[in-house]
């Protein structure tokens, strides 16, 4: 594939990313590496559609637990809070404002645990 035809595609799929993600902000850095800001944070990865999976993956995160806000840290770590403040009976249960997890599978089964307490504290 020459340069030129790599650049058309390239621009082809950013502009596909940036009409399914209006608000997030991507780019490439010096090394191939991609970038999309999202609020105050920045995903980063080795190809777009890597980006993509990770920005799709949190839509259905937020989709799937209405009840939090989903984000992404600048270091790459994902964090979903409580919209709702916590009840006594809730934080007497265990449960937590915020969840932390490394990627997105282990905050899944974080908001899971937490779904889980909050039921058996009502």
């Amino acid at each position: 594939m020459t340069t030129s035809t790599h650049d058309k595609v390239m621009a082809r799929v950013l502009d596909q990313a940036r009409q399914e993600f209006p608000a997030v902000k991507f780019g490439c850095g010096d090394l191939g590496t991609w970038t999309a800001v999202v609020g105050s944070g920045v995903l980063t990865a080795t190809s777009v559609s890597r980006l993509l999976a990770q920005l799709r993956l949190k839509e259905e995160l937020a989709a799937g637990h209405p009840g939090w806000s989903i984000w992404i840290s600048d270091g790459g770590r994902w964090y979903a809070t409580r919209r709702a403040e916590l009840t006594k009976r809730e934080a007497d249960a265990g449960c937590a404002r915020t969840v932390e997890a490394a990627g997105p599978g282990e905050l899944s089964d974080g908001l899971t645990d937490q779904t889980r307490r909050a039921e058996g504290a009502t």
